[in-house]
């Protein structure tokens, strides 16, 4: 395994003899490690590659309560997002519709919006309107880790939410795992189904983050809750 740089930090704002605490009860070496795991008391919130091993420990401030969201959207681009939602759209029509819908009403609590399409890894922002047509495997878990790495990452006090716009998990026990780092976090999943009925996995990635589900229906809109943190 190629050496990683592990930064830590408290899941809240913490005093500096707190940390300084919890940082003396590390131990010397970490096992391999995710952005959103747990290493004592504290969290991990960035692993990067490094010429050696090295563990540092940070102070972290969680945004005020109210504060407006940096939301980002993933969006599902497997092949089964090709097959019919209803008899106008297929199921990345009518997410693309619903996510457009949503954009042009931005709910007042979210401040800025990104939009991540996925198959097999997370690409970079993208508008509505470049959105790859559905093909191969979508790997939300692997996507959604990789927004956790990004965002956890950030050395501000910005409130952070996730989208995952989807019509199943193809990776469940992972993207529970991810979604319960998210969670840890401070980052909620809220999860807009476009399929038949909802998963119960997807169900328990809203759950294990704090986030909602809904299942997308005519007309296409997506709901935003009034309080995520």
């Amino acid at each position: 395994m190629a050496p990683e740089r592990v930064v830590l930090a408290p899941p809240s704002s913490w005093t500096d003899e707190r940390l300084l605490d919890a940082a003396r009860a590390l131990p010397d070496a970490l096992p391999a490690v995710e952005v959103g795991d747990v290493v004592g008391e504290l969290l991990v919130v960035r692993v990067e590659p490094s010429p050696a091993p090295s563990i540092e420990v940070v102070p972290r401030n969680p945004p005020p309560p109210g504060a407006r969201v940096d939301l980002s959207v993933l969006v599902d681009c497997g092949a089964s997002m090709a097959e019919r939602w209803s008899a106008e759209h297929t199921r990345a029509q009518a997410a693309r519709a619903a996510l457009e819908a949503f954009l042009a009403a931005k709910p007042a609590r979210v401040a800025s919006i990104h939009v991540h399409p996925f198959g097999a890894s997370l690409a970079e922002a993208a508008p509505p309107s470049d959105l790859p047509a559905p093909k191969g495997k979508a790997r939300a878990a692997t996507a959604l880790q990789a927004l956790l790495g990004r965002l956890a990452a950030e050395p501000t006090l910005r409130a952070h939410a996730v989208m995952l716009l989807t019509d199943g998990p193809s990776e469940p026990d992972r993207l529970v795992a991810a979604a319960q780092r998210a969670g840890r976090l401070g980052i909620p999943v809220h999860v807009v189904v476009f399929a038949p009925k909802e998963d119960e996995v997807l169900a328990q990635v809203a759950r294990a983050s704090g986030g909602t589900i809904q299942r997308a229906a005519l007309p296409l809109s997506i709901e935003f809750p009034e309080e995520s943190s």
